[in-house]
């Protein structure tokens, strides 16, 4: 077992193939059972579209276990430079409509 300031790291994967998003659920899910985010303020900050990455499943990984941890949770799409990102841009970021984004 691996520790970082006391802190065990949780990780798995392969350099040949993408990691089977069942388990990134299950990583995900197990690195933030750790914490104690119950009445607190979580800021998580996701890419533009500009970037690659599997937002659509992080987004709703995330939002799940934060939110069924008790944490206020928001996003910040980080621009940096680029210019602001339509409604229909972030929902196809973030894999849904407004309209769940707001039920979450």
């Amino acid at each position: 077992m691996q520790t970082v300031d006391g802190l065990r790291l949780v990780g798995s994967g392969s350099v040949s193939e993408p990691l089977p998003e069942h388990q990134a659920e299950r990583l995900i899910a197990e690195g933030l059972e750790r914490l104690n985010l119950a009445g607190r303020k979580v800021l998580v900050i996701i890419p533009d579209g500009t970037r690659t990455a599997p937002i659509p499943l992080l987004y709703r990984v995330l939002t799940g276990q934060l939110a069924g941890a008790g944490a206020q949770l928001d996003y910040l799409i980080a621009l940096g430079t680029h210019p602001p990102m339509t409604e229909a841009a972030i929902d196809a970021l973030l894999g849904c409509a407004a309209q769940e984004r707001g039920q979450r």
